[in-house]
């Protein structure tokens, strides 16, 4: 009797180490396919991920080379590639109604916000979320919430494909500082990383907004940022806290005699694209 108990223990054991062996060899391959499924449905386009790395009893994941394709046509090499992620979450809450994650760190992220008229890419990938949004809306089944500490985006490189001008690129680079956001939390509920995704982009988009004037056409910063702001209210109050507005809209400046209206930061496009001197301050 004594032996078969114990040849039972022993099969138990060695059956649990197989499980706990085959999920830890599983985790990666599992946790990388939902972050780049809950992306893909949020965004509405392809978005793929190189590496996951994720240390369960850590209560860490590093996450490298996330990359969110364009929408169907524009031809800019994607509409935005993420360096590393780096996630501190509170193992505890995983099982739990909502995920705690303490800290997400990226660093290097590079963005093509590209116009064509009369839509830009950025502009269907925020209809894409707010019909996401408004789906999960509909499905009364409950969902996990996300809330985070602290968020910190460093390295940010936004490029600005506007509308050609006599057939030459008009590309605009608009550096962006950090960006850092303190206690993000959903109001919606799904998958972690649809949620992150949803809330991170307008966010994002805001920053880049802010630092684009003097740069990019006013007229389209301001049409972006409406944009934005209208993304920010359908997802809810917490994501519209995110989003910092650019205040008074920005002005257009006439340009010659012609009745067309640039502002300052375009006209300096202008004069990087086809060569002359910037006026001085007299001339101004």
């Amino acid at each position: 009797m004594k032996k078969i108990i114990s040849r039972l223990i022993l099969s138990l054991i060695i059956l649990v180490i197989f499980v706990v062996v085959v999920v830890w060899l599983l985790i990666d391959p599992i946790a990388k396919s939902a972050v780049q499924s809950g992306a893909s449905v949020a965004l509405g386009v392809k978005t793929s991920l190189k590496t996951i790395s994720v240390r369960p009893l850590r209560g860490t994941v590093v996450m490298n080379g996330l990359t969110i394709a364009n929408p169907e046509g524009f031809s800019s090499v994607h509409l935005m590639d993420a360096g590393r992620f780096e996630v501190e979450v509170a193992t505890a809450s995983l099982l739990s109604d909502t995920v705690e994650i303490r800290r997400l760190e990226l660093d290097g992220l590079e963005v093509h916000i590209e116009q064509k008229l009369p839509f830009s890419n950025v502009a269907k990938i925020m209809k894409n979320i707010k019909s996401s949004s408004a789906e999960k809306d509909k499905d009364k089944s409950d969902g996990t919430k996300v809330e985070v500490e602290r968020v910190l985006i460093k390295n940010v490189v936004a490029y600005f494909h506007l509308p050609s001008v006599m057939g030459k690129a008009n590309i605009v680079k608009v550096p962006v500082p950090l960006i850092e956001l303190k206690n993000v939390s959903s109001d919606k509920t799904g998958s972690v990383a649809g949620q992150l995704v949803a809330q991170l982009f307008p966010a994002i988009l805001s920053s880049i907004i802010k630092n684009g004037q003097g740069l990019v056409p006013a007229e389209f910063l301001n049409d972006l940022d409406s944009q934005v702001l209208d993304l920010g209210r359908s997802l809810g109050e917490e994501t519209s806290k995110l989003i910092k507005p650019i205040g008074d809209k920005l002005k257009e400046i006439p340009v010659d005699g012609a009745g067309k209206t640039l502002d300052k930061g375009a006209k300096d496009v202008m004069q990087r694209i086809f060569g002359g001197q910037k006026e001085t301050q007299d001339q101004q």
